[in-house]
């Protein structure tokens, strides 16, 4: 101790010792700053890997019930046209909804009941002779005023005894009175295999609720936890009755007891939410390793170079003390000595920090370092920040339900351009030459989100068309009349045959391998544009190359 003082004392070890302090304050407070900094950005990433997690989940769960439900108003059409012309043949109706059902692999089963909840077509061969009417979709269905989709909340069924959703429409008379209700049911267990596929760790959560946070889905998955209702924050509450897609927020679950990082989307066409959430021990573990490992580095080195100083002071100040008693006459020497070594010590660090800011500072003042190319390597770099946010802004628009937006003034370039951000880089990686020839700049009254979604089914039919030929090019023109914009999408492919062209715009039809296409992206684009008031169809170019038409009015006043 009497050492320790005795070194701390000298006022040139003491000013050494200081500003040994505040460096280390200072590179400690640097390394807190990291810390926080690096925090951010892992609990930045795991929220947007959360986030894409919903939308992934989102755009599974809504093609799961629009699938469905295609179905269901395809079969609602021909059941009432046969039953309003008095067909009562069930054995043909079993066939035709068991034909559809096999078309959806997440369907159970496709099933009819009349007014008074009696089972009148079933996939099965009428299995199930339970009547329907005490269910509450039957119920809601009995009493709607249009025809509405009705989704149950989670029911077991009566013939399987499984949990189910029972996606249901309301059969109409010829007078438009309600004749029954037909219906589709979705295995709560297709979800769960589906959900499960993602890994998020032992502590992640999944789940599927509906509006009122009833639970259908939860992974990890427990029997109980089906059709029990959450309790929901004020916040919560807020943001289900707001316009926003999604929220974030720590939340900690009543069932477990973990705290997760969740993300919860609304999945627009339907009244359901989807849930993605992993725990702060989860997405943290590698950080606070990360940490821990710099902190102990950083605690043993400012040990060691502790000791070191230290021992140096001590040395010095022993050295001081022997020269002083044996050389009293060179004492300013010695101390001159001294004072050299101890600035070595502190000199290279001070020589490098120098060093650095003489540089940066000659760079500002150079007038052979061109302003110019400071701006443009800048304006690239804000130019590249603008793209990637340009392509996020698109797909959510197009995967976003767009139904509900205004019809407005969009330029077709503009159109064009945000379709070729979404699919550009694909043709890139295979190799195919891309062609924009402009003859039109005009704007169309439009759902922007929908026209884009119509070119890039297009732009994704011809690049796996042509992936095989050895000429790839796909070309994208337009033309302009007083009234009419014509967009042309054309490939090199040679043509699509007449039988396969009659059939093409057809639900469910597709040329493609099992598992590479379901058969209603131009049906569900011919949809689109003819909503515009427009329309959609194929031609071959003059030279016989495969090529698609949208025809859209400048203005739906026109129409």
């Amino acid at each position: 101790m009497k050492i320790f003082i005795g070194v701390i004392k000298n006022p040139k070890n003491s000013k050494i010792l200081i500003a040994t302090l505040l460096l280390g304050c200072a590179f400690l407070a640097g390394f807190f700053y990291e810390c926080q900094m690096s925090y951010t950005m892992e609990k930045n990433r795991a929220t947007v890997e959360t986030i894409n997690l919903t939308r992934v989940l989102q755009e599974h769960v809504n093609g799961s019930f629009q699938s469905t439900d295609l179905v269901l108003r395809e079969l609602k059409t021909i059941l009432e046209t046969g039953r309003h012309q008095g067909e009562i043949n069930k054995n043909k109706y079993n066939k035709i909804f068991l034909e559809r059902r096999l078309r959806l692999p997440e369907v159970r089963s496709f099933k009819a009941a009349d007014k008074n909840g009696e089972y009148i077509v079933d996939d099965g061969g009428l299995q199930n002779y339970s009547n329907l009417s005490d269910r509450a979709y039957f119920h809601a269905l009995k009493h709607a005023n249009d025809d509405e989709l009705v989704i149950s909340q989670p029911v077991i069924s009566r013939t399987n005894h499984i949990w189910v959703v029972v996606l249901a429409r309301r059969l109409v008379d010829s007078k438009g009175n309600f004749d029954g209700v037909i219906l589709g049911t979705i295995p709560l267990s297709y979800f769960k295999n589906q959900f499960e596929k993602l890994d998020l760790g032992e502590e992640g959560l999944i789940g599927l609720y509906d509006m009122n946070m009833v639970t259908h889905v939860r992974i990890p998955w427990e029997d109980k936890n089906v059709g029990r209702k959450m309790e929901l924050s004020q916040r919560f509450k807020n943001f289900i009755n707001s316009n926003h897609s999604y929220i974030t927020l720590d939340s900690a679950s009543p069932l477990d007891g973990i705290t997760r990082l969740m993300t919860f989307r609304k999945l627009g066409d339907y009244d359901f939410i989807v849930g993605v959430g992993v725990s702060d021990q989860q997405f943290m573990a590698s950080w606070k390793k990360r940490t821990i490992i710099y902190l102990t580095f950083i605690v043993l080195s400012f040990t060691v170079f502790g000791l070191f100083l230290f021992m140096y002071l001590w040395s010095q100040e022993e050295l001081e003390v022997q020269r002083h008693q044996a050389i009293q006459a060179s004492k300013l020497s010695s101390l001159g000595e001294m004072a050299g070594g101890v600035a070595h010590e502190i000199n290279n660090p001070l020589t490098i920090i120098s060093a650095l800011a003489t540089r940066t500072k000659k760079n500002l003042k150079d007038s052979t370092v061109s302003i110019e190319k400071s701006e443009e390597n800048l304006d690239k770099i804000i130019n590249t920040v603008d793209r990637i946010a340009k392509i996020i802004r698109g797909l959510r628009a197009f995967s976003r339900d767009s139904n509900g937006d205004a019809f407005s003034k969009k330029s077709v370039q503009e159109l064009i351009d945000m379709a070729l951000e979404l699919c550009g880089e694909r043709y890139k990686e295979n190799g195919i030459q891309l062609r924009v020839e402009w003859d039109s700049k005009a704007e169309v009254e439009c759902r922007e989100v929908q026209i884009v979604q119509v070119l890039v089914n297009l732009l994704n039919n011809s690049l796996d068309a042509i992936s095989s030929l050895k000429e790839k090019w796909i070309k994208i023109s337009t033309k302009e009349t007083d009234k009419l914009v014509f967009i042309y999408v054309s490939d090199s492919g040679k043509g699509i045959s007449e039988e396969v062209s009659e059939k093409m715009m057809m639900p469910f039809f597709t040329t493609k391998e099992v598992g590479k296409g379901t058969g209603l992206g131009l049906s569900i684009s011919k949809g689109i544009i003819e909503a515009h008031h427009g329309k959609f169809y194929y031609q071959q170019d003059e030279e016989g190359h495969t090529c698609f038409v949208l025809e859209l009015k400048k203005s739906l006043k026109y129409s």
